[in-house]
């Protein structure tokens, strides 16, 4: 089972892997992923989308929902303390598999919007997130 460090640390390598081409293999540094140092190196753009608390230790995350996405707007949140960790759109709290599943039974993005208080762009970023995941 992976906890909330490994999903951060996932989401990280991954970038620097696919993005960067960077090789972590040969560093041996526990918890290499889950440093802060990095933000100044090529995992910048992915350790910003992380909120870290006092110790530095990662407590919520922003994941892409695509390449296009990839700027300061962050709508989908996963959180280890809300709603047991599953993806939300942040700003209301709604899981993305709820919003996914009520497209999918034929709800227009309109309605959900007006439902949920979101706008139009979130409901459709939440369903990209939930259909890719």
């Amino acid at each position: 089972m992976l906890s909330f460090w490994d999903l951060v640390e996932a989401h990280v390598l991954r970038a620097l892997r696919k993005d960067h081409q960077v090789k972590v293999d040969a560093l041996q540094i526990d918890k290499l992923l889950l440093r802060k140092d990095l933000l100044a190196a090529p995992g910048r753009q992915h350790l910003q989308r992380v909120d870290w608390d006092g110790r530095s230790l990662p407590i919520r995350l922003y994941p892409l929902v695509s390449v296009e996405d990839a700027g300061p707007v962050r709508p989908i949140a996963i959180d280890p303390n809300v709603a047991f960790g599953r993806p939300i759109v942040h700003r209301a709290g709604v899981s993305t598999h709820a919003i996914a599943e009520r497209l999918d039974a034929g709800e227009s993005v309109a309605d959900l919007a007006v439902d949920y208080d979101l706008t139009a762009a979130e409901v459709e970023q939440a369903a990209v997130y939930e259909r890719a995941a």
